[in-house]
């Protein structure tokens, strides 16, 4: 299990969904695949903003006075300053909740979006026989989900379709509980796929089923 994953995903957990899926996959000929990946949004930027921030606060403190009496002592205050909020920056900028609060939630839908209609391909659901894939995707530190439809799908089910479906990953991923978050979202996608893509008699498994973690 991914460190970042140990207080909300369990190895026993990885089975619950397995079965989750076995289950609902019964009924219909959907090809349901869970993704959780830690995080989608840009976050290089950081570290900078707050470093930047760090010597602005300096500064606005008045802690310096560049006098000729105190030019030196100011500079090694200065620097000192710096080479402690340098790495505390970097410290800072590693938690999810600062994360957020410096990436706004309409860029961290965008770049939810982009990597969830990405990682569909990557993860081949829209190669299968009857365009029937289905992506339930969680980017954790962002706290965002998103249902992807293949093609039949999505002429049938317009995306609204899947509102509770996200909602159910969202509550699983607050309340620490992604497994029961993915097997209630896997549940009802089924029950909502059964009745417009009902299982064929000659359905095969065509994609895994296991939930995908990724960085």
């Amino acid at each position: 299990m991914a460190p970042w994953l140990k207080n909300d995903l369990k190895d026993q957990d990885l089975k619950r969904i397995e079965e989750a899926i076995s289950s609902a996959e019964k009924k219909t000929r959907g090809e349901i695949v869970p993704m959780i990946v830690r995080r989608s949004s840009t976050i290089g930027h950081i570290p900078i903003v707050l470093f930047t921030i760090s010597l602005l606060l300096f500064y606005i403190s008045g802690l310096y006075d560049y006098t000729h009496e105190h030019f030196e002592q100011s500079w090694i205050f200065t620097l000192s300053w710096s080479l402690l909020s340098l790495p505390l920056s970097i410290l800072f900028s590693k938690s999810p909740r600062i994360q957020r609060a410096f990436v706004n939630s309409i860029d961290r839908d965008l770049q939810t979006q982009s990597r969830a209609l990405n990682e569909f391909y990557q993860a081949n659901l829209d190669k299968t026989e009857g365009s029937t894939g289905i992506l339930l995707f969680i980017s954790l530190d962002d706290h965002k989900a998103v249902v992807l439809a293949d093609q039949n799908i999505s002429k049938k089910l317009p995306q609204k379709t899947w509102d509770e479906v996200v909602q159910l990953l969202l509550n699983g991923a607050k309340k620490r509980d992604l497994a029961s978050g993915f097997c209630d979202a896997i549940k009802l996608c089924g029950e909502i796929l059964e009745k417009d893509f009902p299982i064929l008699p000659d359905d095969i498994n065509e994609l895994p089923n296991h939930l995908i973690i990724k960085d």
